[in-house]
């Protein structure tokens, strides 16, 4: 999706309200919940370096990142546990079968579903709040003149 198609606006606003007005709601009905505990929000690597070729996306995972953030602080009074797992390209078939495995420099990074899940309850077993695997847990730790080398490199 381009800036340039005809559709971009509503395909803009329709990722916009999947990825963010639709767990915000989310949100604010689980948090009126007596017997909640924990939130796991979902994120990944691209809220920290961004992909050209899916701006919006890129853009709607460093929101939901950013909220994790303060809503981890937020309810941290109340007794809430509040995770966030922030993906890596997996070896999924969303957005197109192989798509990211054809994609230069992000299919060095494509992880095998099981490796991904595996590292995810081993890291709760610990008891992280953050939760990374392969690329999300590179770029989620990086200095931002490594974040500008990345961006270029995967937009080249």
């Amino acid at each position: 999706m381009t800036i340039s198609d005809t559709d971009f606006y509503q395909k803009a606003n329709e990722e916009i309200i999947t990825n963010v007005l639709a767990p915000l709601y989310l949100t604010t009905l689980f948090t009126k919940l007596k017997s909640l505990n924990t939130i796991i929000n979902v994120t990944s690597g691209l809220a920290f370096v961004q992909l050209t070729k899916v701006p919006v996306y890129c853009a709607t995972k460093a929101f939901f990142h950013s909220f994790t953030l303060s809503l981890r602080y937020i309810l941290k009074s109340k007794n809430i546990e509040v995770i966030e797992i922030t993906r890596p390209a997996l070896n999924i078939d969303l957005g197109g079968k192989g798509l990211h495995e054809r994609q230069p420099f992000v299919s060095d990074f494509v992880t095998a579903v099981f490796q991904f899940v595996t590292a995810v309850f081993q890291q709760m077993k610990e008891g992280k709040t953050q939760l990374t695997f392969g690329f999300s847990e590179v770029v989620a730790k990086v200095n931002p003149e490594v974040i500008n080398a990345t961006f270029n490199k995967m937009n080249s």
